[in-house]
């Protein structure tokens, strides 16, 4: 058996009663992320000639993350280099040229995180 005196007894719950106070502090813990401001918008207009051409979308989110969806299948036509990201962004967007005969247009959606509202862009091409 362990032979330890009284003395060393409330001296070590002492510390182990300081210990587990001292870790439970509340200002020790990290502070909880609050939604940024959300905006996007099309540098250039996005309307684009029967050729093609590339513009950029212009995200600002401060910390959020955001993630971008284009509808459907039909409209490869349409890319953007990154899908989703956090932060302040410039969003390339390539238009590739229009041999269909009719006008094309397709809408990409931004969406923030925190349940912000989403930011619908919309892209027009000639034909």
């Amino acid at each position: 058996m362990c032979n330890l005196n009284r003395y060393t007894k409330i001296i070590l719950a002492g510390l182990c009663v300081l210990s587990m106070a001292t870790a439970c502090r509340k200002d020790n813990q990290p502070v909880k992320p609050a939604p940024s401001a959300f905006t996007a918008s099309i540098k250039n207009g996005g309307t684009f000639t029967a050729a093609g051409g590339k513009d950029t979308v212009v995200i600002t989110a401060g910390t959020d993350g955001w993630w971008v969806t284009i509808p459907g299948a039909g409209t490869s036509w349409c890319t953007v280099t990154q899908t989703y990201g956090a932060g302040n962004f410039l969003l390339p967007v390539t238009i590739a040229a229009n041999t269909t005969g009719a006008p094309r247009q397709v809408v990409i959606t931004l969406n923030p995180s925190y349940n912000l509202p989403k930011v619908d862009i919309t892209l027009n091409q000639s034909n």
